[in-house]
Order: C-alpha cells, then sequence, then structure tokens
C-alpha cells in the first residue's frame, strides 16, 4: 500500500513508501477437549483455543533511500475464557535487510510480542442483542506488548513498550 511520509516538522519535504508483499496465513482451532474443529466457513465461533500463524516477504521500495527487504513470521494464540472475556498472544518477528546507503548496510531483527486481554461488554448492559449489533458488538480490549529491534548500526536499536486500554466495535456484513 503505497504511504506518503512527512518530516516531524511538517516541512515540505516528503518520503514515498510502497510496499510489495506475499505471505499466506493459516489458523488451527479447537474446542475446549482440544478436538480439532474441521474447517468450514466460520469455525471461529465455535472454537476456544486458535492457533496460528503468518509468513511472507517484502520488498520496500523508498524514496528517499534506502529500499529494503524483509522476512515477517509471526505465531499467535488465543483462548476463550468465558462468554465475556478471553486472551490472545502474538509475536510477530521481522528480520529486514537494506540496501547499501552511503556505504552503510543495515540489518535489523524486529519482536514485538504482545498481549491482549479483551471483556465484551454484554448485550443485556447496552439493551439487548440488537442494541449491541448496532453499536458494533463493544468490547474494551487491555494490550500490553514490547517492540525490541536489534541492528548492526547502534543508534537504530531500541525498546518500546506499549501499554493502553481500546474500545473495539466491528461490523459484519
Amino acid at each position: 500500500m503505497p504511504r506518503l511520509d512527512f518530516d516531524p516538522t511538517f516541512a515540505n519535504n516528503f518520503a514515498t513508501r510502497q510496499d510489495l508483499a506475499l505471505g499466506l496465513n493459516k489458523v488451527f482451532n479447537f474446542d475446549g477437549a482440544f478436538n480439532r474443529i474441521p474447517t468450514s466457513s466460520n469455525s471461529s465461533s465455535e472454537a476456544v483455543w486458535s492457533f496460528g500463524f503468518g509468513v511472507g516477504g517484502q520488498r520496500r521500495f523508498r524514496s528517499p533511500a534506502p529500499q529494503s527487504y524483509a522476512f515477517f513470521f509471526s505465531p499467535s494464540a488465543s483462548y476463550v475464557i468465558s462468554e465475556e472475556w478471553n486472551a490472545s498472544f502474538s509475536l510477530p518477528i521481522t528480520r529486514r535487510w537494506f540496501d547499501m546507503f552511503n556505504d552503510v548496510s543495515q540489518r535489523n531483527l524486529t519482536l514485538e510480542p504482545t498481549a491482549v486481554l479483551e471483556y465484551v461488554i454484554p448485550s443485556g448492559w447496552l439493551g439487548g442483542a440488537n442494541a449491541a449489533r448496532m453499536l458494533g458488538n463493544p468490547a474494551i480490549d487491555f494490550v500490553a506488548g514490547v517492540e525490541r529491534n536489534w541492528s548492526n548500526l547502534s543508534p537504530a536499536t531500541y525498546t518500546q513498550w506499549r501499554v493502553g486500554v481500546v474500545l473495539k466495535t466491528g461490523w459484519r456484513f
């Protein structure tokens, strides 16, 4: 997807970025007794446990340089605790190789473990099932994660923590 990046000073200088990526995702759903749920158009509604992964590659075209290649792998797990509560964990891993730029060839490895504890607001609190559906079946997500980047260039090595609360809604058409 094309992206336009502006300088933090809001100057007229800007950069363009286009990513070309190819990958696949797969999820395995299980019931409460760890029996595999057969593939169907919506087997996730019956799932108590879900384990999945995404894997792929990417070429990033940037102006100004440098451009880069990346390989990503993202395992995940989720557990439905009760009708109102569920938990999930993901561990995206990205390895990125930058093209040579100013006689420097940067290499990064990024890990982003993230945990989410979700509380689905009961429809009775919202005026019934129809009202909840009209409001997008809201839920409150408690999110905690860390992004850790290792690089062969010391200024590009960092750790960033993320903690927050999110009001989530969604409509199905």
